[in-house]
């Protein structure tokens, strides 16, 4: 992966569904208008955000999904 082209002013790091953790930033050009990522641990998702989005405001939310 490289880092983006876009600046994405926000990162949204959750818990998936189904496993792992949610990278989530906005896109318009994806379907449902969200580009999104699916790492196995928080600590790989935020470290891939800050990777990707150097200059992005990264919001952590850290209830599990149905709470």
């Amino acid at each position: 992966m490289t880092i983006s082209d876009r600046p994405g002013d926000e990162v949204v790091v959750r818990p998936d569904n189904d496993a792992g953790w949610r990278l989530e930033v906005p896109d318009a050009a994806r379907p449902d208008g969200v580009f999104v990522t699916i790492v196995a641990h928080k600590k790989d998702a935020l470290q891939l955000a800050a990777d990707m989005y150097p200059t992005a405001h990264v919001r952590v939310i850290d209830d599990p999904p149905g709470a």
